[in-house]
């Protein structure tokens, strides 16, 4: 009837799931001691909603529950090896003759693990040399519109994209735009951001108790990165960090946790890569004869879907009953989408970076941002050829 708090070690397996439970670090005597005082101190009210939460927790999340979800689990493992399908390497003769035999082009690209390679610090991931010529190479041309769709930050595609003349930015996973020769627009700017100071509390918490871990604040977005960390121990604190946003934050806020390459990243639910992809293609995505669109990542695989979808409305307009029957074959993954659709123009080619048994909305891969890279290189030089 006291509904008296509960103190729990951090160190304990439920951790991560009673969040109703106040935390603590046995070895932090100062900590152990504040946490006592503010359980002492607490209201009746806030220990009540408390005590309920858990006891919601507990009584649904039983020795049942665990059975089935493992049991689901295994299933759905089992199934994924079932059905996995191999995605096509990139046709570069293809590529290079759908390019050539097009008037209106369409490129959208990520840059981390697209343009430039993943690295340890993510300061370091510098734009190279060639990439920098293909993309101004490509932009010069009219018939081109070119486009980098990131998860970083405006100030870092300013520095170091935003010399190139007619070149689109797109920062924060699609919640800042730049049109070539315009002003940032912040597609947000009417969004509550309250949420943002929960959020960082939770990292800074799991910052502190994970060595090598840092978080990157954004002004829309908070991502956790764990990459320097010790890879075990990091997997296992990323997923106690998702249960605890997910309790805490999630259930009560319109955002969404994004789980991305050694990083988690909680944003609006109402911002993703595929939107500014629609934005982009415009009300007349038929304009568009030739569309490439890479990325290497989860949230890339949003560009991918929206692609999809377009392509299939284009070619039903397009093509009458001929065409809804060469893209209907095209709802799976792998070799039906690029086999079929993705020859027949409109091209559109949807890029993955990664090995070719790798889950994935795209039609094609290339095994690293060198190939693509390379490909841009040979569009820009295919080109200048043609003029």
């Amino acid at each position: 009837d006291k509904h008296s708090p509960l103190l729990l070690s951090e160190f304990t397996g439920t951790a991560g799931s009673v969040s109703g439970a106040i935390q603590i670090n046995p070895w932090d005597y100062q900590g152990v001691a504040q946490a006592i005082d503010t359980a002492l101190r607490m209201g009746p009210d806030e220990k009540k909603v408390r005590y309920k939460e858990m006891y919601r927790h507990v009584m649904n999340h039983d020795a049942q529950y665990w059975a089935s979800t493992v049991i689901q689990d295994l299933r759905a493992t089992v199934l994924a090896g079932q059905s996995s399908s191999v995605t096509p390497k990139l046709d570069m003769a293809l590529f290079v003759k759908g390019f050539k035999a097009s008037k209106r082009r369409m490129i959208m690209l990520d840059y981390d693990g697209t343009l430039t390679p993943i690295t340890n610090i993510p300061a370091q991931a510098l734009p190279p040399t060639e990439m920098l010529e293909a993309l101004r190479a490509l932009c010069a041309d009219p018939r081109n519109f070119v486009s980098v769709i990131s998860g970083r930050d405006r100030a870092f595609l300013e520095l170091h994209l935003g010399d190139i003349e007619g070149l689109a930015l797109s920062g924060e996973h699609g919640s800042f735009i730049r049109y070539p020769g315009g002003e940032w627009i912040n597609l947000l700017a009417e969004m509550d951001m309250s949420w943002k100071d929960e959020v960082l509390s939770i990292f800074e918490f799991y910052t502190e108790r994970t060595v090598g871990a840092t978080i990157e604040a954004k002004e829309t977005s908070i991502t956790w990165h764990f990459r320097n960390a010790d890879p075990e121990y990091g997997e296992f604190q990323a997923k106690e960090c998702m249960n605890h946003l997910e309790n805490s934050v999630v259930s009560k806020r319109p955002v969404e946790i994004l789980v991305g390459k050694k990083c988690l990243e909680v944003r609006p639910i109402s911002v993703n890569k595929g939107e500014i992809v629609k934005r982009l293609m415009g009300a007349k995505p038929k304009q568009w004869d030739f569309v490439v669109c890479a990325g290497d990542d989860k949230t890339d695989e949003d560009m991918f879907r929206s692609l999809r979808t377009i392509k299939r409305s284009v070619a039903g307009n397009t093509s009458g009953e001929e065409g809804l029957n060469a893209v209907s074959t095209s709802v799976g993954m792998g070799t039906n989408w690029s086999s079929m659709s993705m020859r027949l123009p409109p091209y559109y080619f949807t890029i993955t970076v990664g090995p070719p048994d790798k889950r994935s909305a795209a039609a094609w891969h290339v095994s690293s941002s060198h190939d693509v890279v390379e490909a841009l290189m040979l569009l820009a030089a295919s080109n200048n050829n043609a003029e």
